[in-house]
């Protein structure tokens, strides 16, 4: 993972910058394709309602009043299948754009890194640093294409009950209500649907979107009487060795933090220590783009401490360890903790290794 540090610009080749730039104006068209693949759909429902409309309007002139009543609910039961199948297939796009939008988005990131001022000029989304997909709750105020396509077909829906019911019963009240409830009903209905489908793509939630500031962290090197330091092997992360480390509750001394930190990921307490020194100084590393979180933000901030491993106390056990971030630990070489660090890790080790080691 040495030099995977997207603050300093990636290295990549004329080839490498011609990939990158297609795979960013195909997600550009793709996007424009997939807005107006929606309006089109639109624009064919609104084109079979108005033949519709126009069909019953033919018809009326032949027929009874009574007559027309059946055929009018039955061509707005028509269309209210096909609205509902229209909306189906628009969120479906939603959906497609969504991600689309998030490529562009994690694209702009990678070549921009975090500057602001370069993510604003760079085409596309400029407003847009973390798309929110469709989270959002539906409201037909929002004017959304989705949103539009299950009005008409709510009120096409209710029509066509309309209709029914009154050919039937000829209570207007009666017609009236069952209109009304089918609206509703149909307009439910969709959202369930709807919703379903942003459930399934995973669209339900915003993009995570790191914060730009750093995690305030202290970090542990436990140090035992052949002068070797202790090691951990992440869970998550199977072959990658770490000295204990953890964040910083808000109002927590330091060193209360360590200890804590050492206990929850080691098992090992107060007593089985002894502080032989700080560091003094903070100590900064930046995580890879994509291990970044709301938690990480663009990486640590770290407050180092040096441990004696106290003669008679017990080995760490991760087992047993609270935290249950680790599978394994190991007594290592200051060298070899070092090598056995993660490439975004080594420049902090190193210069641990010069004061600790």
């Amino acid at each position: 993972m040495d030099g995977d540090n997207p603050l300093q610009g990636p290295e990549l080749d004329d080839r490498q910058w011609a990939l990158l730039l297609s795979v960013y104006e195909n997600r550009e068209a793709l996007i424009s394709g997939n807005e107006e693949l929606g309006e089109r759909r639109l624009q064919v429902l609104l084109t079979v309602v108005g033949a519709a409309g126009v069909a019953v309007g033919l018809v009326a002139d032949q027929v009874s009043d009574d007559a027309l009543l059946p055929i009018a609910a039955a061509v707005s039961g028509l269309v209210t299948v096909l609205g509902f199948l229209t909306c189906m297939r628009v969120a479906q796009r939603d959906t497609a754009t969504s991600w689309y939008k998030a490529d562009l988005v994690r694209l702009r990131r990678y070549v921009a890194g975090t500057n602001r001022r370069l993510l604003e000029v760079l085409p596309h989304m400029k407003n847009e640093n973390a798309p929110q997909l469709r989270h959002r709750p539906w409201y037909p105020s929002r004017g959304g294409l989705v949103e539009l396509v299950g009005v008409l077909t709510a009120i096409f829906g209710g029509v066509a009950a309309f209709c029914g019911v009154h050919a039937w019963w000829g209570s207007v009240a009666a017609s009236l209500a069952v209109g009304v409830v089918a609206v509703i009903g149909l307009w439910v209905l969709q959202i369930w649907a709807v919703r379903g489908i942003y459930r399934r793509e995973g669209c339900l939630t915003p993009i995570e979107r790191p914060t730009e500031t750093f995690r305030a962290n202290v970090g542990i090197v436990v140090r035992n009487a052949t002068g070797h330091v202790l090691v951990l092997e992440r869970s998550d992360h199977l072959g990658s060795w770490q000295f204990p480390q953890g964040g910083i509750e808000r109002g927590e001394p330091r060193l209360d933090a360590a200890h804590r930190e050492l206990h929850e990921e080691t098992g090992l307490g107060r007593d089985d220590v002894t502080l032989v020194r700080e560091l003094g100084r903070w100590l900064a590393y930046e995580l890879p783009e994509k291990y970044r979180s709301e938690k990480s933000g663009l990486g640590q901030v770290q407050w180092w401490f040096l441990f004696e491993h106290a003669d008679g106390a017990p080995p760490p056990d991760v087992s047993r360890a609270l935290a249950g971030e680790f599978v394994a630990a190991d007594w290592v070489s200051f060298d070899e903790a070092v090598l056995r660090a993660v490439g975004f890790k080594k420049p902090v080790y190193e210069q641990l290794r010069v004061e600790f080691g």
